[in-house]
């Protein structure tokens, strides 16, 4: 896993946090790390990039989700969007179905499966932090 800050013209700084691989029921670690990296750069919000992620079952990734939340009370208004690509996005939504309570995937309004989108949301959803 690693990290970068992605600048956007709107003054945000978003933090992209890239998962790459087989999913190996590491929604924890990606969560921790995802924390610990968003007090570190302080971030004005987070991206939880899983387009090259191979993910095909397991409900523990669920925990990757609440980075913002878990990162302490100071970053918890952080907004997430996590970007899906075409090894994870059959069993995220089924997942989003499943076990987090959304009647279909498309209401969780912080999914996306381009990049643009993802970030403009983000920008628009962003408040700046010092």
């Amino acid at each position: 896993m690693s990290y970068e800050i992605v600048p956007q013209p709107s003054a945000r700084r978003i933090l992209r946090l890239h998962c790459v691989g087989e999913f190996d029921r590491g929604g924890q670690a990606i969560r921790d790390f995802g924390a610990n990296t968003l007090r570190e750069t302080r971030a004005d919000a987070v991206l939880l990039d899983l387009s090259r992620l191979h993910y095909t079952s397991g409900d523990e990734l669920l925990m990757a989700f609440d980075i913002p939340q878990f990162a302490a009370d100071q970053h918890a208004d952080r907004p997430l969007a996590v970007l899906l690509g075409p090894h994870c996005q059959p069993a995220v939504q089924t997942l989003l179905e499943r076990e987090a309570g959304f009647t279909d995937w498309r209401d969780a309004k912080f999914v996306f499966t381009d990049e643009a989108s993802a970030l403009d949301w983000l920008s628009r959803e962003a408040t700046p932090h010092a």
